[in-house]
């Protein structure tokens, strides 16, 4: 989804500038997960995750709200700092 908002230029880039630290680092993961790469791994398909990061773009502020599911993984971890890392690209903190 991050590869999307940033791809199309949908980032909060004044929120970022003011508030964030270590985007840039992020950015560079996230060019690793281009679409063809995320929908072999998570077998969703890329309009999909396009259209539900455009629908969270385009809704600002929003949030994930989740009870257990995103952390009783064993990457629960890497998706909490996922959802943060994406709530902030996107301008929703604070």
């Amino acid at each position: 989804m991050m590869w999307h908002i940033f791809e199309n230029n949908w980032q909060d880039k004044e929120f970022i500038r003011q508030r964030v630290y270590g985007m840039n680092d992020v950015m560079k993961e996230v060019k690793k997960w281009n679409p063809a790469e995320v929908e072999r791994v998570s077998g969703v398909p890329e309009a999909q995750v396009y259209e539900a990061t455009k629908a969270m773009a385009d809704n600002r502020p929003g949030t994930f709200i989740w009870c257990m599911g995103g952390t009783q993984h064993t990457i629960g971890n890497n998706n909490t700092r996922a959802y943060c890392a994406f709530q902030l690209a996107l301008g929703n903190m604070g």
